[in-house]
């Protein structure tokens, strides 16, 4: 299990670094949708007056054309960091929550078999253990992601906020920035205590297997005594 994980946490820091470097260095994008907008505005007025000459509208055309066309290589460059962040976003959450129902699960398989098969209880205590030490940091991994999402949103000059958006990127920069190196550090503390957990496993199933033997041998003995006594 611990191996499993450590290579989809690898994947998804991956996808969750190269989306940090791909919204870095996709250019000004609000800069360029909010010139885009307003020279498509003043051409969209412009064809809806009358009388205006058609020199005049010739040259808002034009200057619709080449904001248009500084505007397109940006958002298509944009368009792959807004679908890296999904794909990333979804991929660290569904990792960090297979961590929670994993420490859960196995929890209570500890629990029921330690209780079951009379094994020392400091088994079960220390899978215990293990679980509340894994779980503050599978569930920060899933509030950073979602934060850094909303961020996201928010800086979106096409979204709610619109002129305003500008002062919410450096924000949403910086905070990318330190949930990658979160997400990244909770990703190997999750992968050391699945490690520790798997131990914990195996010391149970060797207690289990020890006294399923001790269990065989004690029939056997019976048969003997029993088979014996009959002759």
């Amino acid at each position: 299990m611990a191996r499993i994980f450590f290579a989809l946490a690898c994947l998804a820091f991956l996808i969750l670094v190269v989306n940090l470097v791909v919204g870095a260095t996709s250019g000004d994008y609000g800069g360029s949708w909010r010139s885009y907008a307003s020279v498509a505005r003043t051409y969209q007025k412009a064809e809806k007056q009358a009388g205006l000459a058609p020199g005049e509208l010739q040259k808002l055309r034009e200057a619709n054309d080449v904001a248009l066309d500084n505007f397109l290589p940006v958002r298509n460059r944009m368009k792959w960091h807004f679908w890296l962040g999904i794909i990333g976003t979804l991929v660290t959450i569904l990792l960090n929550s297979v961590s929670v129902t994993y420490f859960i699960g196995t929890n209570r398989w500890c629990m029921e078999v330690v209780e079951t098969y009379s094994l020392d209880s400091q088994l079960a205590m220390r899978s215990k253990a293990i679980k509340r030490e894994a779980f503050p940091w599978a569930f920060g991994g899933i509030v950073a992601m979602i934060t850094v999402a909303a961020f996201g949103g928010l800086a979106d000059p096409a979204g709610y906020y619109g002129q305003m958006s500008a002062s919410w990127v450096t924000p949403h920069w910086i905070l990318a920035s330190l949930a990658t190196l979160f997400v990244g550090w909770s990703f190997l503390i999750q992968v050391g205590k699945i490690g520790e957990n798997y131990d914990v496993i195996e010391t149970i199933l060797l207690g289990v297997e020890s006294i399923r033997q001790q269990r065989v041998k004690e029939r056997e003995q019976d048969d003997l005594s029993a088979k014996a006594v009959t002759d």
